[in-house]
């Protein structure tokens, strides 16, 4: 369903004339028009509305080719993706057949009062800026939007429970370096003990007997 309002502002109006003030248009249109309407909308000046100035009696009316005008609705906002309404304020513009009469044709076809109408040079609706006001509501939008994108799905390395760390395992020795640190931690051991018994801080008070005692003691290690 394709619904539009228009509210026009004209420029003046004559004695016996039919102004347009306000219309409303429903319009359905089925899916398979979709596409058609988003080619059509996307061409410039795809869409215009036709304004005549006619007589209630439906008489010929010598005026009809300068009251002729034309507007063309922007409707690109109906092209976006999940839109449905658009308003718009559109300038009336003097159709391609515009011409003020001539005497012959005033004098054929008398206007309404039996007066002409001054004659400007300038088209009555650019002189007086009139512009029509569009309200185009659609119930479903011509172009949808794009579904969001799915959820990224995790990695596989992500699934996976992760491994505990590996114990470091230190490569076993060899026995000749295993006896060559058993040599060395007992060369160590006996510095120890010799630099206490002979001389540390307390081996400077010990008597040449004492003295003695201890090497006797450090020659039976």
């Amino acid at each position: 369903m394709l619904a539009l309002s228009s509210t026009t502002s004209t420029a003046g109006s004559s004695v016996g004339l039919q102004p347009a003030t306000s219309r409303r248009w429903d319009v359905t249109r089925t899916g398979s028009d979709c596409n058609t309407s988003l080619q059509m909308l996307s061409s410039r000046n795809a869409l215009s509305i036709d304004l005549r100035r006619q007589l209630r009696s439906g008489e010929d009316y010598v005026y009809a080719k300068k009251y002729h005008g034309i507007v063309y609705v922007d409707c690109d906002r109906l092209l976006v993706p999940g839109e449905t309404k658009v308003v718009c304020r559109c300038a009336v513009q003097p159709a391609d057949d515009y011409a003020r009469p001539t005497p012959e044709e005033l004098e054929a076809c008398p206007p309404p009062g039996g007066e002409p109408e001054e004659d400007e040079d300038a088209n009555p609706y650019l002189l007086a800026e009139t512009y029509l006001l569009l309200e185009i509501e659609l119930l479903h939008p011509l172009s949808q939007k794009p579904k969001p994108p799915p959820p990224v799905l995790p990695k596989v390395g992500d699934l996976l429970p992760t491994r505990p760390p590996v114990d470091v395992i230190e490569n076993p020795m060899s026995a000749a370096d295993q006896f060559g640190d058993d040599v060395k931690e007992i060369i160590n051991q006996l510095a120890d003990e010799y630099h206490e018994m002979f001389l540390g801080e307390n081996s400077s008070n010990i008597s040449a007997e004492g003295m003695e005692a201890r090497r006797q003691q450090a020659n039976s290690l």
